[in-house]
C-alpha cells in the first residue's frame, strides 16, 4: 500500500527544480532490512523507496521522501538530528537519503517478459551469456541489487555489499577443485575399485555446486516475487523451487532483466 501523506506540512515545500516536496506512507511489503530499496507505485508512477533506520515488518507503515527532493525537504522542514526530521506534529524519517543509490527498478505485481524471453534484449546481449555460461555471476548482480547476503537473505549493507565476492569465491573454489579432482583422476567412470574414491569425489562437489546454485536461486527468487508482489501462477508453493532446478539459466536472465530495465540501461558484467 503506497500513497502520499498529505497531513505532511512539508508536502507543500518547492525544492529548486519548482515542483512540490512529497512524502510516501508506504506499507512495507515484506520483512525488510534498513537500507533495502524497492520501487512504489503511486498512481500509475513508480518511486524507489529506502527502508529507514532499523528496518521494517511485513504490514508496517513507514514515511519516505520522494526521490529528488530530499535537500528541499530537508531545508523546509528545518533542523535534522540523526537522521529524523522534526515537523510540527509529528516526525519523518530521512535516514540518510543523501547517500542513497537506487538500483532495483523492477514493475510491480508482474513480471517485466516472460521466462521464455530470453533473447528479447538481443542474441548477443551480456546479460544473456552471462545467465548461459557462468549463472552464478549473473546472479550475483541481482542478489546485490536486491540488498541479498550470499545466502540470499536480506541483510545490512556491510553484508551484502560482500555478496558479489562470495559467490565468485565459491564458483572458483568449485572450478579449481574440480579441475585439480580431473588432472589428478581423469574421467568420470569407475574403471577399477581404486576410482571409486575419486569418481565419488568429483560427483560429490558437482552437486554440493549445483545444490547451493539452485537454493540461493530459489531464494533470490522468492525474494523479487514478494518484494515486487509477484504471485506464483503454476506450481504454487514450490514454483520458485521447480523454475530454479529445471531452468536455471532462464531464471537467472529473467530476474536479471526485472530488476533493472537494459532497454534503458547499459549491461556490465562485473555485478553492481
Amino acid at each position: 500500500m503506497f500513497g502520499p501523506y498529505s497531513n505532511d506540512p512539508c508536502k507543500k515545500q518547492l525544492h529548486p527544480g519548482g515542483t512540490a516536496a512529497q512524502i510516501l506512507v508506504v506499507e512495507s511489503p515484506a520483512d525488510l532490512p534498513e537500507g533495502y530499496t524497492f520501487d512504489a507505485v503511486v498512481d500509475g508512477t513508480t518511486y524507489a523507496v529506502r527502508v529507514p533506520a532499523g528496518g521494517v515488518v511485513t504490514g508496517q507503515q513507514f514515511h519516505a521522501p520522494v526521490p529528488g527532493a530530499t535537500t528541499s525537504y530537508a531545508a523546509a522542514c528545518g533542523s535534522i538530528d540523526h537522521g529524523v526530521c522534526s515537523l510540527a506534529g509529528g516526525q519523518c524519517a530521512l535516514s540518510d537519503m543523501d547517500a542513497i543509490t537506487f538500483t532495483n527498478e523492477g514493475p510491480i505485481g508482474a513480471w517485466r517478459d516472460s521466462l521464455s524471453d530470453c533473447c528479447i534484449l538481443g542474441p548477443c546481449h551480456g546479460l544473456l551469456w552471462n545467465a548461459l555460461l557462468c549463472p552464478q555471476i549473473a546472479l550475483a548482480q541481482v542478489m546485490n541489487r536486491m540488498s541479498l547476503t550470499w545466502r540470499a537473505d536480506p541483510g545490512p549493507p556491510r553484508e551484502t555489499n560482500r555478496t558479489p565476492a562470495v559467490i565468485l569465491s565459491v564458483v572458483l573454489l568449485f572450478t579449481s577443485t574440480l579441475s585439480l579432482l580431473m588432472l589428478v583422476h581423469p574421467g568420470l567412470t569407475i574403471r577399477s575399485p581404486d576410482d571409486y574414491g575419486a569418481v565419488t569425489l568429483k560427483y560429490l562437489t558437482v552437486s554440493s555446486f549445483a545444490l547451493f546454485t539452485v537454493a540461493v536461486l530459489t531464494k533470490t527468487r522468492a525474494a523479487v516475487r514478494t518484494v515486487h508482489g509477484i504471485q506464483e501462477d503454476v506450481c504454487v508453493g514450490c514454483e520458485d523451487c521447480c523454475c530454479a532446478a529445471f531452468c536455471t539459466c532462464c531464471v537467472v536472465a529473467q530476474l536479471g532483466r526485472h530488476v533493472v530495465d537494459y532497454r534503458q540501461n547499459a549491461y556490465h558484467c562485473c555485478p553492481r
